[in-house]
């Protein structure tokens, strides 16, 4: 009864330092081949002695070996996958941002385009109504800002200095 007992104890604690390796070493193959063998050395020891301790560690050795080469593959395959998925990810990034850049690219040539024909527009209503917006060439300058604010102050607008649609209709409607 009492060697029964001790095979027990020497069982358990041979399972217990199997799983806390295994825990330890995370399931790399040599880990997975040892805790088999231990496991295996423990179950056989309990069903025969130390000739099935010994028979019960290279079974399970080699199922452990087996299992944690398995397990590793695995992983690496789980790797591999998960970095394509990153540089996918990047690379729709990626082009997203280059779509968005040309976006914004082309809605302020359109602006400029758009501001441009406002500003243009605006300096020769101001030159027609008899201030001085500097070259009228479409593009804002000092003597354009100036020359705003002269006829916002004039007309009692909020002096901002800046073109837009709504000032080029006041002054449309007031002779420009």
């Amino acid at each position: 009864m009492k060697t029964k007992q001790k095979r027990i104890i020497v069982t358990l604690t041979f399972l217990l330092c199997g799983v806390i390796f295994q825990s330890a070493v995370q399931a790399q193959a040599l880990g997975r081949a040892f805790g088999g063998a231990l496991g295996g050395a423990a179950l056989g020891s309990l069903v025969g002695g130390r000739d099935g301790a010994q028979t019960g560690a290279i079974i399970g050795g080699v199922v452990g070996l087996a299992q944690g080469a398995k397990e590793k593959k695995q992983r690496e395959a789980q790797q591999a996958a998960y970095a394509r998925q990153q540089a996918e990810r990047e690379r729709l990034q990626k082009a997203q941002q280059k779509a968005e850049m040309e976006r914004l690219k082309k809605q302020e040539e359109q602006q400029e385009n758009f501001e441009s024909g406002t500003v243009l527009e605006i300096q020769k209503s101001l030159m027609r109504m008899g201030f001085d917006p500097g070259d009228i060439n479409g593009k804002m300058q000092p003597a354009t800002e100036n020359a705003i604010r002269l006829y916002e102050n004039k007309y009692g607008l909020l002096e901002t200095g800046r073109p837009s649609q709504e000032l080029l209709k006041h002054m449309l409607q007031h002779g420009g």
